[in-house]
């Protein structure tokens, strides 16, 4: 199944940016 490695490829690195995202966001409300 090609779609599901592609999934894997291109949904893996979204997480990682959208939990980069909120540690960042988290950490500017905590630090202020």
């Amino acid at each position: 199944q090609p779609f599901a490695r592609l999934d894997v490829r291109y949904y893996s690195p979204l997480c990682l940016l959208i939990g980069l995202g909120f540690a960042v966001l988290a950490i500017t409300e905590f630090s202020t």
